[in-house]
């Protein structure tokens, strides 16, 4: 079986040197760098954030909506008042009753 292997690799052997010739001299695809090539990424991804941050409204100056009316003081306190009351006693449970 060894000498099977050593056959079959001494066959193979002229080729393997020819593929690895032929790949060592094979032409280049591009004449651009890496650093060209990345320099040219990076441009082409600033282009497109800076034109998200547009369609997005990210540097928009104009102030937010905002949901409630705190224009009523007497309202503003009752809200300050429940929030109070679910923070004592738990977010989004009923105030325990106390015995005694």
């Amino acid at each position: 079986m060894g000498a099977f292997f050593l056959a079959l690799t001494a066959w193979l052997l002229p080729y393997v040197r020819h593929l690895i010739t032929w790949l060592r001299a094979a032409p280049r695809l591009t004449d651009v760098t890496l650093e060209e090539a990345l320099d040219d990424l990076a441009r082409a991804l600033e282009q497109e954030w800076a034109e998200e941050e547009r369609l997005r409204r990210v540097n928009d100056p104009r102030p937010l909506p905002v949901g409630g009316n705190s224009s009523n003081p007497a309202r503003s306190a009752a809200k300050r008042r429940r929030q109070a009351s679910l923070t004592k006693s738990g977010a989004g449970y009923a105030p325990r009753k106390r015995h005694g």
